[in-house]
């Protein structure tokens, strides 16, 4: 998980984001690295437009509004 710890490092002290944005990202970004597998979180590189749309398909599957999917997949 370090990757997306030094993500939200970089948002916070690089970008200056609010931390309400930084919230939001940090809860968007937790709830898909928990679809993924321990080889996809440990190298982001494994990661593929595949992975994604299953996700997408997942939030849409909940229930989540579009703009919400939207929001998650930005």
């Amino acid at each position: 998980m370090r990757h997306l710890d030094t993500y939200l490092a970089h948002l916070e002290h690089g970008r200056n984001v609010s931390a309400h944005t930084l919230r939001a990202y940090k809860t968007d970004l937790a709830r898909f690295v928990e679809t993924l597998s321990e080889e996809e979180r440990d190298d982001p590189a494994n990661l593929g437009p595949a992975e994604l749309k299953s996700h997408i398909a997942s939030l849409l599957d909940d229930g989540l509004s579009r703009t919400t999917v939207a929001r998650h997949a930005a």
